[in-house]
């Protein structure tokens, strides 16, 4: 599981040493990516229609599967949301 973000600039940080709104803003970040790819990867069909517009789609979103994209994003997003998660647990044990 992937515990170490590398921001913009290239600086490697600790996920639990993230502040929480740097944490929620790189899953919008992702999730943003995300969309961004798949829209890429439907435009990428040039001026084709129908059926072979749809087949060039598909084999795009594939090639994005198949190189991974998917699979990191999805592990980083799966992160930040544990520790955002173990955050407010803490949170809540404080409380009581």
């Amino acid at each position: 599981m992937r515990r170490t973000w590398k921001t913009k600039d290239g600086t490697k940080i600790k996920i639990k040493d993230m502040e929480s709104s740097h944490i929620k803003n790189c899953i919008r970040m992702l999730e943003r990516c995300h969309e961004h790819e798949k829209y890429l990867a439907w435009t990428a069909t040039g001026g084709l229609t129908g059926e072979m517009a749809i087949e060039a789609a598909e084999t795009a979103m594939l090639s994005l599967e198949e190189n991974g994209f998917n699979d990191r994003a999805d592990e980083f997003i799966f992160a930040f949301e544990q520790e955002l998660e173990r955050r407010q647990r803490k949170e809540n044990e404080a409380i009581f």
